[in-house]
């Protein structure tokens, strides 16, 4: 999915269902098979983020906590790739 598709997607969530559907969003990463596909998951994930910031949707320490879930998952990709 493209940052703007998981946008939309989230969109239509409601803010409980959020947690749980972005922790499934991340373990894409383990699917990941290259550098250049677990980076770009990354970037569309990130555009995620923005829009959940900037739209309200979340606070800004649950941006912060969800950003520092998207570094941890991004680098175990990366470890996994043997790119890291």
């Amino acid at each position: 999915m493209t940052g703007a598709e998981l946008v939309t997607l989230f969109s239509r969530l409601n803010i409980g269902e959020l947690p749980g559907a972005y922790a499934a969003l991340l373990r894409g990463f383990e699917r990941a098979t290259n550098a250049a596909e677990a980076e770009q998951r990354a970037e569309d994930i990130n555009e995620l983020l923005w829009a959940l910031k900037t739209g309200q949707v979340v606070t800004a320490d649950q941006a912060l906590a969800m950003d520092a879930e998207l570094r941890h998952a991004l680098y175990a990709a990366r470890v996994r790739l043997g790119v890291a």
